[in-house]
Protein backbone atom coordinates (compact mmCIF):
# COMPACT_ATOMS: atom_id res chain seq x y z
CA UNK A 1 0.00 0.00 0.00
CA UNK A 2 0.91 3.90 -0.66
CA UNK A 3 -0.09 6.93 0.93
CA UNK A 4 0.15 10.14 -1.31
CA UNK A 5 -0.61 13.32 -0.56
CA UNK A 6 -0.33 16.52 -2.73
CA UNK A 7 0.83 18.66 0.49
CA UNK A 8 4.59 18.23 1.59
CA UNK A 9 4.70 17.24 5.12
CA UNK A 10 1.31 16.62 5.13
CA UNK A 11 1.48 13.27 7.71
CA UNK A 12 3.02 13.48 10.91
CA UNK A 13 4.99 10.98 12.58
CA UNK A 14 1.82 10.03 14.72
CA UNK A 15 -0.30 9.45 11.36
CA UNK A 16 2.61 7.53 9.73
CA UNK A 17 2.70 5.06 12.54
CA UNK A 18 -1.18 4.82 13.10
CA UNK A 19 -1.49 3.93 9.15
CA UNK A 20 1.43 1.05 9.75
CA UNK A 21 -0.60 0.03 12.65
CA UNK A 22 -4.10 -0.25 10.19
CA UNK A 23 -1.99 -1.75 7.41
CA UNK A 24 -0.52 -4.52 9.61
CA UNK A 25 -4.25 -5.07 10.60
CA UNK A 26 -5.39 -5.22 6.90
CA UNK A 27 -3.01 -7.16 6.15
CA UNK A 28 -3.93 -9.85 8.79
CA UNK A 29 -7.70 -9.59 7.95
CA UNK A 30 -6.70 -10.66 4.23
CA UNK A 31 -4.78 -13.47 5.40
CA UNK A 32 -7.65 -14.50 7.44
CA UNK A 33 -10.21 -14.64 4.42
CA UNK A 34 -7.80 -16.05 2.51
CA UNK A 35 -7.06 -18.89 4.60
CA UNK A 36 -10.89 -18.98 5.29
CA UNK A 37 -11.76 -19.27 1.58
CA UNK A 38 -8.76 -21.80 1.23
CA UNK A 39 -10.13 -24.44 3.84
CA UNK A 40 -13.86 -24.03 2.53
CA UNK A 41 -12.36 -24.95 -0.77
CA UNK A 42 -10.53 -27.92 0.33
CA UNK A 43 -13.97 -29.00 2.46
CA UNK A 44 -15.91 -28.83 -0.63
CA UNK A 45 -13.38 -30.38 -2.96
CA UNK A 46 -11.80 -33.86 -3.41
CA UNK A 47 -7.50 -33.86 -2.53
CA UNK A 48 -6.67 -36.38 -5.38
CA UNK A 49 -8.77 -35.25 -8.59
CA UNK A 50 -9.78 -31.37 -7.30
CA UNK A 51 -13.31 -31.96 -8.42
CA UNK A 52 -16.19 -31.63 -5.82
CA UNK A 53 -16.58 -34.57 -3.33
CA UNK A 54 -19.75 -36.50 -2.16
CA UNK A 55 -20.04 -34.13 1.07
CA UNK A 56 -20.17 -30.93 -1.27
CA UNK A 57 -23.23 -32.72 -2.96
CA UNK A 58 -24.90 -33.55 -0.41
CA UNK A 59 -25.15 -30.25 0.57
CA UNK A 60 -26.19 -28.80 -2.37
CA UNK A 61 -28.57 -31.25 -4.59
CA UNK A 62 -31.42 -30.22 -2.00
CA UNK A 63 -30.88 -26.62 -3.71
CA UNK A 64 -30.66 -27.46 -7.12
CA UNK A 65 -33.68 -29.37 -7.25
CA UNK A 66 -35.35 -27.20 -5.69
CA UNK A 67 -34.02 -24.42 -7.90
CA UNK A 68 -35.01 -26.87 -10.86
CA UNK A 69 -38.77 -27.19 -9.51
CA UNK A 70 -39.24 -23.32 -9.47
CA UNK A 71 -37.91 -22.61 -12.95
CA UNK A 72 -39.21 -26.02 -14.62
CA UNK A 73 -35.29 -27.35 -15.76
CA UNK A 74 -35.18 -31.28 -15.54
CA UNK A 75 -31.62 -32.13 -14.08
CA UNK A 76 -29.44 -35.12 -15.56
CA UNK A 77 -26.91 -37.44 -13.61
CA UNK A 78 -24.65 -39.51 -14.97
CA UNK A 79 -23.01 -42.13 -12.58
CA UNK A 80 -19.40 -43.34 -14.09
CA UNK A 81 -17.36 -45.78 -13.02
CA UNK A 82 -13.78 -46.91 -13.79
CA UNK A 83 -13.44 -50.40 -15.44
CA UNK A 84 -11.39 -52.89 -13.82
CA UNK A 85 -10.18 -49.88 -11.73
CA UNK A 86 -8.98 -52.83 -9.07
CA UNK A 87 -6.85 -54.74 -11.28
CA UNK A 88 -4.89 -51.57 -12.43
CA UNK A 89 -4.26 -50.73 -8.60
CA UNK A 90 -3.05 -54.52 -8.16
CA UNK A 91 -0.85 -54.45 -11.45
CA UNK A 92 0.51 -51.29 -11.54
CA UNK A 93 0.23 -49.80 -8.37
CA UNK A 94 -1.64 -47.19 -6.65
CA UNK A 95 0.25 -44.28 -7.83
CA UNK A 96 -0.73 -45.47 -11.00
CA UNK A 97 -4.42 -45.83 -10.18
CA UNK A 98 -4.33 -42.44 -8.76
CA UNK A 99 -3.00 -40.82 -12.02
CA UNK A 100 -6.08 -42.76 -14.02
CA UNK A 101 -8.44 -41.54 -10.98
CA UNK A 102 -6.46 -37.55 -12.13
CA UNK A 103 -7.20 -38.00 -15.47
CA UNK A 104 -10.44 -39.24 -15.49
CA UNK A 105 -11.40 -36.26 -13.90
CA UNK A 106 -9.76 -33.64 -15.71
CA UNK A 107 -11.19 -35.46 -19.06
CA UNK A 108 -15.31 -35.29 -17.38
CA UNK A 109 -14.36 -31.88 -16.41
CA UNK A 110 -13.48 -30.96 -19.77
CA UNK A 111 -16.58 -32.59 -20.99
CA UNK A 112 -19.23 -30.63 -19.32
CA UNK A 113 -20.08 -26.70 -18.65
CA UNK A 114 -19.19 -24.85 -15.66
CA UNK A 115 -23.01 -24.35 -14.08
CA UNK A 116 -22.28 -28.54 -13.75
CA UNK A 117 -21.00 -30.95 -11.37
CA UNK A 118 -18.39 -33.27 -11.11
CA UNK A 119 -18.37 -34.99 -7.98
CA UNK A 120 -15.83 -37.66 -6.97
CA UNK A 121 -18.25 -39.64 -5.46
CA UNK A 122 -16.42 -42.78 -3.89
CA UNK A 123 -13.26 -44.93 -4.68
CA UNK A 124 -13.39 -44.87 -8.69
CA UNK A 125 -17.05 -43.52 -8.83
CA UNK A 126 -17.71 -40.24 -10.67
CA UNK A 127 -21.04 -38.31 -10.70
CA UNK A 128 -22.03 -35.43 -12.94
CA UNK A 129 -25.20 -33.54 -12.34
CA UNK A 130 -26.09 -31.46 -15.61
CA UNK A 131 -27.92 -28.62 -14.16
CA UNK A 132 -30.68 -27.29 -17.07
CA UNK A 133 -30.20 -29.93 -19.68
CA UNK A 134 -32.28 -31.35 -21.84
CA UNK A 135 -31.90 -34.27 -23.28
CA UNK A 136 -28.65 -33.82 -22.84
CA UNK A 137 -27.19 -36.68 -20.74
CA UNK A 138 -26.53 -38.94 -23.83
CA UNK A 139 -25.03 -36.64 -25.99
CA UNK A 140 -22.46 -35.92 -23.17
CA UNK A 141 -21.76 -39.59 -22.53
CA UNK A 142 -21.26 -39.58 -26.14
CA UNK A 143 -18.57 -37.66 -25.62
CA UNK A 144 -16.70 -38.80 -22.80
CA UNK A 145 -16.66 -42.40 -24.43
CA UNK A 146 -15.58 -40.78 -27.39
CA UNK A 147 -12.63 -38.28 -25.38
CA UNK A 148 -11.65 -41.45 -23.45
CA UNK A 149 -11.20 -43.59 -26.96
CA UNK A 150 -9.45 -41.06 -28.24
CA UNK A 151 -6.83 -40.96 -25.23
CA UNK A 152 -6.76 -44.17 -25.35
CA UNK A 153 -5.64 -44.27 -28.72
CA UNK A 154 -2.71 -41.30 -28.14
CA UNK A 155 -1.56 -42.61 -24.29
CA UNK A 156 -2.49 -39.52 -22.79
CA UNK A 157 -3.93 -40.68 -19.87
CA UNK A 158 -1.52 -44.07 -18.99
CA UNK A 159 0.38 -46.60 -21.60
CA UNK A 160 -3.34 -49.21 -21.37
CA UNK A 161 -6.61 -49.27 -22.06
CA UNK A 162 -9.07 -47.34 -19.98
CA UNK A 163 -12.81 -47.48 -20.26
CA UNK A 164 -15.63 -46.04 -18.60
CA UNK A 165 -18.66 -47.58 -17.17
CA UNK A 166 -21.85 -45.07 -17.06
CA UNK A 167 -25.72 -44.92 -16.32
CA UNK A 168 -27.78 -41.99 -16.71
CA UNK A 169 -30.91 -40.80 -14.82
CA UNK A 170 -33.24 -37.80 -15.09
CA UNK A 171 -35.24 -35.67 -12.75
CA UNK A 172 -37.92 -33.26 -13.83
CA UNK A 173 -41.00 -31.41 -11.79
CA UNK A 174 -43.38 -33.85 -12.53
CA UNK A 175 -41.39 -37.22 -11.44
CA UNK A 176 -41.40 -36.53 -7.75
CA UNK A 177 -38.87 -37.99 -7.09
CA UNK A 178 -36.05 -37.93 -4.42
CA UNK A 179 -32.11 -37.53 -5.13
CA UNK A 180 -31.67 -40.49 -3.50
CA UNK A 181 -34.48 -42.68 -6.15
CA UNK A 182 -32.42 -41.15 -8.64
CA UNK A 183 -28.48 -42.09 -8.38
CA UNK A 184 -30.07 -45.24 -7.30
CA UNK A 185 -31.78 -45.50 -10.69
CA UNK A 186 -28.51 -44.27 -12.43
CA UNK A 187 -26.01 -46.57 -9.96
CA UNK A 188 -28.24 -49.53 -11.35
CA UNK A 189 -28.09 -48.71 -15.20
CA UNK A 190 -24.17 -47.66 -14.26
CA UNK A 191 -23.53 -51.50 -13.07
CA UNK A 192 -25.74 -53.11 -15.27
CA UNK A 193 -23.56 -50.99 -18.14
CA UNK A 194 -20.69 -52.89 -16.47
CA UNK A 195 -22.13 -56.79 -16.57
CA UNK A 196 -23.34 -56.48 -19.72
CA UNK A 197 -21.49 -54.31 -22.15
CA UNK A 198 -18.15 -54.56 -19.76
CA UNK A 199 -17.64 -50.33 -20.72
CA UNK A 200 -21.05 -49.23 -22.78
CA UNK A 201 -23.74 -46.63 -21.59
CA UNK A 202 -27.11 -47.78 -20.57
CA UNK A 203 -29.68 -44.94 -20.44
CA UNK A 204 -33.32 -44.25 -20.22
Amino acid sequence: FQVVSTQENAFSQQDVHLLEILLGYTAKAIDRISLQEQLRNQAMRDPLTNVYNRRYFNQVIEQEIGRSKRYDHPIGFLMIDVDHFKHINDTYGHQTGDLVLKAVADLLVEQVRDTDLVVRYGGDEFLLVLIETNGEAEKVMERIQAAVEERDRTNEIVPFSVTLSIGSAHWSPELNQTAEEILAEADRKMYEAKRKWNGDSISD
